[in-house]
Formats: structure tokens, C-alpha cells, sequence
């Protein structure tokens, strides 16, 4: 098989990462009103990868990214692939109720976010 100069170009150009969805389960205490959330990013690919999902920045969450800012307040995350900025703005909201059953102390409420890649547009 012989790979051309404009094949090699792109695919040594190709991006690392091609995110799809996030996932966020996000924790939220009854008496303090402290919120957690951790993110699962799905790739398209198959991979997944594990990152906090709390509000503001944060480096390298998973490999490929070299940062990741989550902004609750306006329900959009913007992350930097490189040199190039990609978003992610949030598609759905189901609130679970107790978070019991994830492991967490009565009192904690959990909801389930799904994010979705969107053009930038901040």
C-alpha cells in the first residue's frame, strides 16, 4: 500500500482526540450545598476516560487534552485539543434523587447530565 504526502500530512495532523459525549454525575449536599461531579468522556472511538467535572479549569483531564474549563453558571465547557479550542454545551439533565445507591451518604442529591460537542461560539 502506498500512502501519498497528502495522506501522511493529514493522518500525522489528525486529531488525538474526537470527543463525543460526556457523561457527568453530578453530587450536590442537602446541608452544605456543596457540589461534586465527576465526568466520564466518551470517545468515539470506545474509549472512555474519568475526570473531575467541578466547576472551572483544569490540566490534561484525559490524554490528548491539554485543558479542560467546566462553566456550571452558563451550562457550556470549552477544552483545548493542542492549539485549537472545542465546546461542549449540556443536552440533558435527569435528577436521580438520592445518591445512595452511588456510594454516597443520605442527604447528597444526584443528577446525570449528558454533554454534547457543539461549535464554539464563546
Amino acid at each position: 500500500m502506498r500512502i501519498t504526502t497528502l495522506t501522511a500530512t493529514v493522518l500525522a495532523t489528525a486529531s488525538v482526540v474526537s470527543a463525543d459525549v460526556l457523561t457527568i454525575l453530578a453530587r450536590a449536599q442537602w446541608t452544605t450545598w456543596t457540589q461534586r461531579s465527576n465526568a466520564i468522556w466518551h470517545f468515539n472511538n470506545g474509549e472512555e476516560h474519568q475526570f473531575s467535572a467541578n466547576e472551572g479549569c483544569r490540566g490534561n483531564p484525559v490524554p490528548g487534552v491539554r485543558e479542560i474549563c467546566m462553566d456550571w453558571s452558563r451550562v457550556r465547557a470549552h477544552f483545548w485539543e493542542g492549539n485549537r479550542k472545542r465546546c461542549f454545551q449540556e443536552w440533558n439533565e435527569r435528577t436521580v434523587g438520592s445518591c445512595a445507591p452511588y456510594g454516597e451518604s443520605w442527604g447528597t442529591v444526584c443528577s446525570i447530565h449528558r454533554w454534547h460537542e457543539v461549535g464554539c461560539s464563546w
